[in-house]
């Protein structure tokens, strides 16, 4: 019996340790998510933080700045001389930045100054300024050679079912070539397939950024003169998104998210696409489960044209507009917000889904400064006539852009499937970090 309690009780602190790691583990976790992996601040200005845990954290390596910690001040001046580290300072407590020319330093963080949560890069810029978006365009991207679906089976001349691509090509791969000569088009592959007739061709595949070659023979089927492979394929996309910004030198991010293909949900590589004028024709309310959408029309003519896309990234789409796209943007120039200026509190969202550009008051709940990635901060529609027009946010208004105390903060990026009134955000520094 005595025997038995002391197993129970062994089990029982077993478990009380177990739980005590796994708490402290997650603790680490959220910790590290609290903490951005990159700061940039504005040239003379003070930037505030309050990241309200215990850690500590050190500047190293600066010229000319002065870092604020309560009534302390610690400087690096020395006539040019560098000195490390620069400082420390508590970060339980609320703490200022004060940037002086154009700077970058390390600053380390650590848990209850023994544990490494983050090394953390910071960096002094220039204030910039952008022409905040909201109009709705077309979107129209051409991938870098054939996008693979996935594969299937075909029925052969004989009546048999066979997939000659199986397992040798797979969804998300990308065709650039068919025997050494480039493709880009759907239409070209189909082609050289009917070439090759039953004869093996070689085809160069892009997978995960490298190019392999592979072999695959079509077979003939039931119907004369009829060749397969057995492979699912799709050359361009196209839609409904909205410009997020314009620059007076012409250039424009929008969308906030890349273009992913429906099928495979990967992001698609593309060579060149275009962004277009485009007109809303009606709106789909969202509902709760099921998310709203703009049904607009874009007419593809080259009048309509309003720049070339250069990249899909996982931030956006970005390209330059062309003569038409000063006009169609607009010219008033806002100031951009760094990441730490971005408070829970007011904010407007700026659409042109009504056929005007408008403001509509948004409460944004939750900042998270850590990464660089769709959910830099959460929205909620409050306007009462926006709610009304749509229901909240729906497809189509990602890359609407989000403003609060006259600076662009960020874009909308996508909607609460659950809870159409909500929806996820990305800084404005983030996409003009990863813009080129």
């Amino acid at each position: 019996m005595e025997k038995r309690k002391r197993i129970y009780r062994k089990t029982l602190i077993g478990i009380a340790v177990i739980n005590v790691i796994l708490i402290a583990v997650c603790q680490i976790v959220l910790y590290r998510r609290a903490i951005p992996e990159q700061l940039e601040l504005h040239e003379g200005e003070v930037s505030r933080f309050d990241f309200h845990m215990p850690a500590s954290a050190t500047m190293y390596e600066g010229d000319g700045e002065s870092i604020n910690e309560g009534e302390q001040v610690a400087e690096t001046m020395a006539g040019g001389k560098t000195v490390s580290p620069v400082a420390s300072f508590n970060l339980a407590k609320p703490f200022s930045i004060s940037a002086g020319g154009k700077q970058e330093y390390t600053m380390e963080v650590k848990l209850f100054g023994l544990i490494s949560l983050k090394q953390v890069s910071v960096r002094t810029v220039s204030e910039q300024y952008i022409i905040p978006g909201g109009q709705t365009v077309g979107i129209y991207v051409e991938t870098d050679g054939v996008l693979v679906l996935g594969t299937t089976g075909v029925e052969d001349s004989d009546g048999r079912y066979v997939k000659p691509a199986e397992n040798i090509i797979v969804k998300g791969d990308y065709i650039t070539a068919v025997d050494g000569r480039s493709i880009h088009y759907k239409s070209q592959l189909l082609n050289q397939i009917a070439k090759h007739k039953e004869n093996p061709m070689v085809l160069t595949v892009r997978r995960n950024k490298q190019k392999i070659k592979v072999k695959v023979t079509p077979v003939a089927t039931k119907n004369k003169g009829d060749y397969k492979c057995g492979i699912w394929i799709r050359d361009d996309t196209q839609g409904i998104g909205t410009l997020t910004y314009g620059t007076e030198e012409g250039y424009f991010g929008a969308l906030g998210h890349g273009v992913s293909d429906m099928d495979t949900g990967e992001l698609m590589e593309s060579v060149e696409g275009s962004i277009y004028k485009a007109q809303v024709s009606y709106v789909i309310a969202g509902k709760s489960g099921k998310p709203g959408e703009l049904v607009g029309s874009i007419d593809y003519a080259s009048k309509n044209q309003l720049g070339r896309i250069t990249d899909n990234t996982i931030h956006g789409i970005y390209g330059r507009g062309n003569a038409k796209f000063a006009s169609y943007c607009g010219d008033k120039a806002v100031p951009v917000a760094l990441k730490q200026e971005v408070k829970e509190g007011k904010a407007v969202i700026q659409s042109g889904i009504s056929g005007t550009l408008e403001k509509y008051e948004v409460e944004i709940e939750k900042v998270q400064l850590s990464g660089v990635g769709k959910a830099n901060m959460i929205v909620r529609v409050t306007d009462d006539e926006l709610l009304s027009l749509t229901g909240g946010i729906v497809q189509g208004m990602s890359g609407s852009p989000i403003l609060q105390n006259g600076k662009i903060v960020g874009a909308v990026t996508h909607v609460f499937v659950n809870d159409p009134t909500r929806g996820y955000g990305i800084f404005i520094e983030n996409m003009l970090e990863h813009s080129n």
